[in-house]
């Protein structure tokens, strides 16, 4: 039975989707994975936040680790688009990864 308006997806391009939702599944599955080994290692299984996290301290360190990821971030991206063959100035990639927080 054949219905109407409905093509047939090539069998190597359905085999790209496939690997790629696998190797997607993967990571999500070992970055899970390895965040619960962590967590139960470290914490003997409990979940608990601790008090001086919320301290101004620990504040600024949270704050000083996600403006470091997100520089981390460009770097990726500008090393990225370097390697496509694009020239283009570290100031702009900045403006692209800092967007969310304007």
């Amino acid at each position: 039975m054949v219905i109407r308006g409905l093509q047939h997806i090539p069998l190597p391009v359905s085999r790209k989707i496939t690997a790629y939702f696998g190797l997607a599944a993967l990571f999500f599955s070992l970055s899970l994975s390895s965040l619960y080994v962590v967590h139960h290692y470290f914490s003997a299984g409990r979940l608990r936040i601790p008090a001086d996290l919320l301290s101004a301290e620990g504040i600024a360190c949270l704050v000083l680790l996600l403006l470091l990821y997100f520089l981390a971030d460009g770097l990726r991206l500008y090393c990225v688009i370097r390697a496509l063959g694009f020239r283009i100035e570290f100031s702009y990639i900045i403006k692209l990864v800092f967007e969310v927080l304007a």
